[in-house]
């Protein structure tokens, strides 16, 4: 039977493998092998393994590793200048156009929410 220290580049690599969801049935066996003191270091390193990803809410089973969601993104301080143009210079809009063919008024008949009458 082998010991802890003996074996620390085979529990390692079972390690890995089972972060990246990679652990076969091979490597369990390999794990069982080894003896009770490494099934034991296996379970704490799993189980610090999920308390961690439990502890951040910003990673979940659908976000790509490194990546936060854009609703869980901390808020931007505040803008570096002012917008628009700067003091002086002439306004820009949309020029008004040459005729005005008709002015039609668009109103509800009745209400969005509940149907009823305005």
């Amino acid at each position: 039977m082998h010991t802890a220290t003996q074996s620390s580049p085979d529990l390692n690599a079972i390690l890995n493998a089972a972060k990246r969801g990679q652990l076969s049935r091979q490597l369990a066996d390999t794990l069982h092998a080894l003896g009770a003191a490494a099934v034991a270091l296996f379970a704490l390193a799993m189980a610090a393994q999920v308390a961690a990803l439990q502890r951040n809410p910003a990673v979940s089973l659908g976000t790509p590793w490194g990546m936060v969601p854009v609703n869980q993104k901390p808020a931007v301080k505040g803008r570096k200048k002012k917008p628009g143009a700067r003091a002086g210079h002439p306004g820009r809009r949309r020029q008004t156009p040459p005729q005005i063919d008709a002015r039609v008024e668009h109103r509800l008949e009745v209400c969005p929410c509940c149907g009823g009458e305005l």
